[in-house]
């Protein structure tokens, strides 16, 4: 099952998709749907967007964030090639709400502090599946809320939220909660093909650890 919605003929998926990118390169801190809670993201190619979106949070700027794709091809070609047969793995796996961090390309043209890279493909609403199609890397994605307060789960006080901050929230765009009330597995890989689990989230790795060397 993916996130529920409600993607109302007023609002279809593909002018949903073109206002949100309007608003996305004009370096907008912008308010999303994902997988698990909703999230705010910047353009990662436009620094100032990005200094926006840790001020707004009170997060330091060395914070490295978590990034949405739209394919594992494109995690493919923004990180260094996988170890052990984590390849095979996240084709079977994908999409779904566990995030992987493994070693970044080289001029990757991504704003981030160190060399990894921490990327998902989760099952998205259709319109911002379009969004990240459209743009062809990485996204950012962060937790709605100040760096010393709770995430927020409901995408009207996220809405209300991201106001003060001056924001973008798409219009026309009706989530009727997420998908879950918890953010996703995250883990690192290792040179020989283990991983580490750094947060036990959405998604339970258990029965694909013995597959991960």
């Amino acid at each position: 099952m993916g996130l529920e919605q409600k993607e109302t003929s007023a609002a279809l998926p593909q002018v949903l998709a073109e206002e949100f990118l309007q608003h996305f390169r004009l370096g907008q801190v912008c308010l999303h749907p994902t997988d698990t809670i909703c999230g705010l993201t910047a353009d990662p190619a436009n620094k100032a967007a990005l200094q926006r979106l840790a001020a707004c949070k009170g997060r330091a700027e060395s914070k490295s964030f978590v990034h949405l794709v739209d394919s594992l091809a494109t995690a493919l070609a923004f990180w260094e090639p996988l170890p052990g047969n984590w390849e095979t793995l996240l084709a079977s796996i994908w999409p779904n709400p566990l995030t992987v961090i493994w070693k970044q390309r080289a001029n990757s043209g991504l704003h981030t502090p160190d060399t990894t890279l921490a990327l998902r493909w989760g099952q998205l609403p259709s319109w911002y599946q379009l969004v990240l199609a459209a743009l062809k890397r990485p996204i950012p994605t962060t937790s709605v809320n100040h760096a010393d307060a709770p995430a927020i789960t409901d995408w009207a006080e996220a809405v209300a939220w991201l106001e003060k901050h001056h924001g973008y929230a798409p219009r026309g765009w009706c989530n009727m909660g997420p998908r879950k009330n918890t953010p996703s597995t995250l883990i690192r890989l290792d040179e020989d093909g283990t991983f580490q689990v750094l947060r036990q989230g959405a998604f339970d790795l258990t029965p694909w650890k013995p597959l991960s060397k």
